[in-house]
């Protein structure tokens, strides 16, 4: 939908609410416009505003807990996907929710769990394959992780993130040859991608090409803007001129 529509939903919705200011129909509606352009603290206002007045509302719940979600609040997520999946005990969507919940609380087990669920209700579902390849990477499952990679690029061959993933993965497990195809086709499809660059350096590392290692390591530090990762190539960077 263009986000002039959006626009215009949202204001129909807002004049119809200082008509009817209990109508938990309007909030939950705006609160969907607001999401879909990425408003999300006006969304969560109208979400909250939603639940007061009908608590037991299974899907503004679960909007809610995306919502939650999108602005890092796992916790309170989590306990609306809780919700959800109370009402609806078998629903991909929800399960798999709530899996991304509980990994980003640390919860991986628990993760694990509700990813295989979700798989099983809706097998064909990419983004929940490379969920579950990032919890089975961090639980040292490598072989998992990299299978369930595959399965994510085979249902979406245009998914770079889970293509960049795969190659580290695949680093990892000591295929550079497969580590450097994925990472040097992430980089050709997206340039921008600072990870990639870095992933790849580390797979020159273990080739022995200094050289391209140095250049990949310039590159992510142009392009990152996440300082944790600026810090490690600084310091990478600053070990090899001193070695």
């Amino acid at each position: 939908m263009p986000t002039d529509e959006y626009a215009r939903l949202i204001a129909e919705h807002s004049a119809a609410l200082r008509l009817r200011p209990d109508d938990a129909d309007l909030y939950h509606a705006r609160a969907c416009a607001y999401a879909a352009e990425g408003h999300w603290v006006r969304a969560l206002t109208d979400y909250d505003a939603a639940l007061r007045l009908r608590p037991d509302w299974t899907e503004a719940h679960y909007d809610r807990g995306l919502a939650l979600a999108e602005t890092g609040r796992w916790q309170e997520a989590l306990a609306d996907f809780n919700r959800a999946l109370h009402a609806w005990p078998n629903d991909a969507a929800s399960l798999y929710q709530r899996g991304r919940a509980l990994a980003a609380l640390g919860q991986l087990s628990a993760a694990l769990v509700d990813f295989d669920a979700a798989l099983r209700r809706r097998p064909d579902d990419a983004a929940a394959y490379q969920a579950r390849a990032g919890v089975r990477a961090c639980m040292g499952d490598l072989h998992g992780a990299e299978a369930d990679y595959t399965s994510a690029l085979t249902l979406y061959a245009g998914n770079y993130q889970a293509e960049l993933e795969r190659g580290a993965v695949r680093l990892h497990l000591g295929d550079l040859g497969g580590a450097l195809d994925d990472l040097n086709e992430t980089i050709r499809n997206r340039p921008e991608m600072a990870q990639a660059y870095y992933v790849r350096a580390q797979a020159y590392k273990k080739l022995g090409e200094a050289l391209s290692r140095r250049e990949d390591l310039m590159a992510a530090l142009r392009l990152t803007h996440d300082e944790a990762l600026q810090a490690q190539i600084e310091a990478e960077l600053k070990a090899e001129q001193e070695g």
